[in-house]
């Protein structure tokens, strides 16, 4: 079955088995982008059970999601951070910046994955929705391009060209940062190590931990890891408000522009000359024909004498 339809079920019937289905199938993803980033492997497990606590508490809205694995990254890269940033509080003191490596020349895929891992799904974030659609379905998912096509609403040859030019677009933000690495040596990384398995049992103790999240064992979640759902939901609901706001202000500014368009197109009416009616040219009086003076009312001709008609 698709994601959407595992989530349909979920939200329809609350199928414990639908939902242990997508944690299974994606959890190794999840769990890797989450260590990309926390680097330890307890808070990597917090965040990938987070991140499948809101999508339980969000299926709803993500039932007609046509690509859920991009749903997935952004939101782990989000917990991520907002993991580190809990961490850093409690430590009470600022990560240190690391400093910039120079730019590899090594042939080693494990040495350049990582010195890109790290950077890997910020990058992925600045691309544009259907082109980090094309990402995850590609290396990820393992679609082909015609299967890609299918999801996206393309052809098959539009879709090989979108995955071409993000993955050209990944190698132009890897350079800004000095790291340098050839299209086909990247496309292989992606697809060898965007998603690694999980540790055992992690997906197991995932569904157990987002089942009775929305059961009467919710209390069994760590506070952490309810801080954390919380501090998602709420990003969420601020990200859908900006956007909002911003196409209010659009729709705004454009109905601003035409009624103030149409403001002026109506005063240059106003201001425009009225039309000038042509002068009527009244005929020569034929020779002999005294022309009535002005006032003067010309009598009408008089009717001709009725003749009888003769029998």
């Amino acid at each position: 079955m698709e994601d959407a339809q595992l989530l349909k079920q979920y939200v329809e019937t609350g199928s414990h088995d639908a939902f242990a289905r997508l944690v299974s199938r994606h959890v190794n993803f999840v769990y890797a982008a989450a260590l990309r980033h926390v680097r330890n492997a307890e808070m990597a497990e917090d965040v990938t059970q987070a991140v499948f606590i809101v999508l339980s508490k969000k299926a709803h809205t993500l039932r007609h999601e046509a690509v859920l694995s991009s749903w997935l990254l952004s939101t782990t890269r989000f917990a991520a951070l907002s993991t580190m940033k809990m961490a850093h509080r409690r430590r009470h003191h600022e990560k240190k910046v690391a400093e910039m490596v120079p730019v590899s020349t090594s042939n080693d895929p494990d040495m350049q994955w990582a010195e890109l891992a790290e950077m890997l799904d910020a990058a992925i974030g600045k691309l544009r929705d259907s082109d980090r659609k094309a990402i995850v379905l590609r290396f990820y998912e393992r679609k082909s391009f015609a299967e890609i096509g299918m999801i996206l609403g393309t052809a098959e040859e539009a879709a090989r060209k979108r995955v071409s030019r993000a993955v050209d677009q990944l190698r132009t933000i890897f350079a800004q940062q000095e790291k340098v690495i050839p299209a086909a040596a990247l496309g292989t990384l992606l697809f060898t190590k965007l998603a690694p398995p999980a540790p055992a049992g992690v997906a197991e103790s995932v569904t157990t931990a987002v089942l009775g999240s929305v059961g009467p064992h919710a209390g069994a979640v760590h506070a952490e890891t309810r801080e954390l759902v919380e501090k998602i939901t709420k990003h969420m609901a601020a990200d859908k408000a900006r956007r909002i706001t911003k196409i209010a202000a659009t729709l705004a500014m454009v109905i601003g522009v035409g009624s103030l368009a149409a403001i002026q197109a109506k005063n240059l009416m106003r201001q425009a000359p009225a039309e000038e009616k042509p002068a009527v040219t009244m005929p020569a009086p034929a020779p002999g024909v005294k022309t009535p003076a002005p006032g003067v009312k010309t009598p009408a001709p008089a009717a001709a004498p009725f003749k009888a008609i003769e029998k």
